[in-house]
């Protein structure tokens, strides 16, 4: 197995930079709490452009194309 930090690349990080958190400590939304990166994590999971759409689309809801028309 590599001994990458695997929280790292996981799609729960949350990277907004106002957190303030030093390079050796991330937020991880799943677990709601700030964690050292891990080598193996339960709830890890790799981030894709998809899974991180698919997160904001959880987190922030969806316009539809009607929600921008009406007016």
């Amino acid at each position: 197995m590599s001994r990458d930090a695997l929280c790292f690349s996981c799609l729960y990080k949350d990277e907004r930079p106002e957190l303030g958190f030093n390079s050796e400590l991330i937020y991880c939304m799943k677990k709601e709490i700030v964690v050292r990166p891990k080598i193996q994590c339960d709830l890890y999971m790799r981030t894709t452009e998809e899974g991180r759409e698919e997160m904001r689309n959880a987190m922030y809801g969806v316009i539809s194309d009607n929600d921008l028309h009406e007016e």
